[in-house]
């Protein structure tokens, strides 16, 4: 796994897939509640993305981990990807769930070694965690060097 500090959204044309953290929380039309952080970001991007994941949870349910439109190599829109932090949008984010999406991350670049993958750093700032805890859960993952994780400062 790479690090680096900056906005992610700044330099989305130099990867093939960018997840965003999410929650697994839809609204009255069936959106997904994307309305904080990196999600929100993600949105005033690609308006429709919110409308796109949220169809995808009603098939998948609510505990998705990870959930990437299968033509992402296209990318526009496509190449934005959900990564599950937490279950509502307004709960702090439950270590396993993060630990669990982590490990589903892993298989998922490792499968696709060739693909740039972007993932906001996860589960700081309005999930809660401090960054100890989410450095221990990077150690305990191991995510290959095709991902980078950003950090805004």
């Amino acid at each position: 796994m790479l690090k680096k500090t900056g906005n992610m959204f700044e330099h989305i044309t130099e990867c093939d897939l960018c997840f965003v953290t999410t929650n697994g929380t839809t609204r009255k039309d069936g959106r997904l509640v994307m309305g904080a952080g990196a999600a929100k970001e993600a949105l005033l991007l690609y308006p429709n993305l919110a409308k796109y994941f949220g169809k995808r949870v009603a098939e998948v349910g609510c505990r998705y981990h990870l959930l990437v439109h299968p033509e992402f190599s296209e990318g526009g829109w496509k190449k934005l990807a959900a990564f599950q932090t937490k279950l509502d949008w307004f709960n702090p984010t439950p270590v396993n769930l993060l630990r669990e999406s982590l490990f589903k991350l892993d298989s998922f670049a490792r499968a696709n070694s060739t693909a740039v993958i972007y993932l906001n750093y996860p589960g700081i700032g309005l999930g809660g965690l401090d960054l100890a805890t989410v450095e221990q859960l990077f150690k305990e993952v191991c995510l290959p060097d095709n991902v980078t994780v950003w950090k805004l400062k």
